[in-house]
């Protein structure tokens, strides 16, 4: 692919990172951890949390464009942009509709009715690679289509409808009236793997991605797991997220999919209870987030606290984590407390650490006995778990500090205030995302601004990030 590359990214003053690490010593103690700012990067828009490599690349977009990708090379301090993945060679365009006006809605009928009407609906980036001279993107494709056999059934008379072929309707004769097209036409979502020639800056491979269609929860695209470290493959599951709708599938359906030999060759299905959108505030959703090695998932379910104290809206059971072990290809659970925003596995992949923002409890699960080891009780609002280089230490990252713990033994060894990474940032208006290479050496979080109403600092939509060295 054909990069433009950008040198303008702000390299932190010297005087400033020594002020930096002077200080950190004098919190930490010359045999604490370091974390300090090395880079801040304006020239995109804010970044993703997704590792599309383990740890060299960092994944972000151009400012107004929303699927023009940039991609920062930590190695290099570079900023490479490309063009919008639309754009790109072997990747198909949806037909324009060509006429105006009412026209055009005539148009429209008659493409989705031969199955020729949709739209792109996600662009992203999974996997770059540029020794490799290969990337991999994910497309969802939105897709208009006629879902019943033959013409259809008035629902005023149950009579059967004529189709008026010049208008793309089909139109019923005793109610003299054309028969609505929601109750035969659907949209659904396609998805596919796209490979990418880095060199020719061509889309060499486009392969439609298995789905389970007789799912009704699982028409709005596919949650994409990651692809493995050596680019082989690519994980996903079945997108359990719903708003207004009423129940949750009680399935998660994990795919792997070959890139080299474009198929899945791969399935695992884990049970989970079946989830009513009933008196609970939010949103459901089963999350997931992957060990530094790929070897293990974990999936979990977002649960706030309800009207019982430490408990959740989630009864019968409450809340819960499922493991899996792509090793083995097993998998186990465990109950996790509410609003587990921080998660982190251990390198040596024998434990899985869960933070809960609201009651401010770490809990360590040990992954060989499959079971809760230990709860420490650390400040609220964690937002992000992370291990030193080394696995010396687990840093709690959260509004207005990091709580620092020594490693395995758990005992708090000190606090290093907000604003002594940030200088002027001391507290936090909400969680902010956090983007974690998977040695854990790097790491990046938006460019901060000070709310107007109060003392809280947060990201701005339209900026880029700092890059976070993080030392043992």
């Amino acid at each position: 692919m054909i990069f433009k590359i950008h040198n303008k990214s702000k390299i932190a003053a010297a005087a400033v990172s020594i002020c930096l690490v002077t200080i950190l010593s004098s919190v930490q103690g010359q045999t604490g951890p370091s974390i300090k700012v090395i880079a801040s990067v304006h020239e995109c828009s804010k970044f993703e949390e997704t590792l599309v490599h383990p740890n060299r690349y960092i994944l972000s977009k151009e400012k107004g464009s929303p699927f023009a990708p940039r991609i920062y090379d930590i190695q290099t301090g570079k900023l490479l942009s490309f063009p919008p993945f639309d754009t790109l060679l072997g990747v198909p365009q949806p037909g324009k509709v060509k006429s105006t006006g009412t026209d055009a809605v005539y148009e429209r009928s008659r493409l989705k009715l031969e199955g020729k009407y949709w739209t792109w609906n996600d662009r992203q980036v999974k996997y770059y690679d540029a020794s490799k001279g290969r990337a991999g993107l994910y497309f969802s494709q939105n897709k208009s289509v006629k879902f019943i056999p033959g013409n259809p059934q008035c629902k005023s008379c149950s009579g059967t409808s004529r189709l008026v072929e010049i208008y793309g309707r089909y139109y019923c004769d005793a109610c003299k009236k054309y028969v609505d097209e929601i109750d035969y036409i659907k949209d659904i979502y396609v998805s596919y793997y796209i490979e990418v020639d880095l060199a020719s800056n061509r889309a060499i491979s486009m392969t439609e991605l298995e789905r389970n269609w007789t799912n009704p929860l699982e028409q709005e695209g596919v949650n994409i797991l990651g692809v493995d470290p050596e680019g082989k493959y690519l994980y996903y599951s079945n997108n359990i997220f719903f708003y207004k709708k009423e129940a949750s599938t009680g399935q998660i359906l994990v795919h792997r999919f070959n890139i080299s030999k474009r198929a899945v060759d791969w399935r695992y299905t884990i049970n989970v209870p079946v989830r009513k959108k009933d008196k609970a505030p939010g949103t459901y959703a089963i999350n997931s987030v992957n060990s530094p090695d790929f070897t293990k998932i974990l999936f979990w379910e977002y649960d706030e606290l309800g009207d019982t104290p430490g408990r959740g809206w989630l009864e019968n059971p409450g809340t819960q984590g499922w493991i899996l072990d792509l090793s083995s290809g097993s998998h186990f659970s465990v109950p996790i407390n509410v609003t587990s925003y921080g998660q982190v596995f251990s390198r040596d992949g024998k434990y899985l650490i869960l933070g809960s923002n609201q009651l401010g409890i770490l809990q360590v699960i040990n992954l060989e006995k499959k079971a809760e080891e230990k709860r420490v009780q650390v400040s609220g609002s964690i937002f992000k778990l992370i291990f030193s280089p080394g696995s010396k230490y687990l840093l709690s990252f959260n509004k207005r500090n990091v709580e620092v713990f020594a490693w395995p033994d758990m005992k708090k060894s000190g606090t290093i205030p907000m604003e002594m990474i940030i200088p002027g940032v001391k507290e936090l208006l909400v969680s902010e995302p956090m983007y974690v290479s998977a040695d854990s050496k790097y790491a990046a979080i938006s460019i901060l601004e000070k709310a107007k109403d109060g003392p809280w600092w947060s990201g701005r939509d339209d900026d880029g990030f700092h890059l976070l060295q993080i030392s043992d």
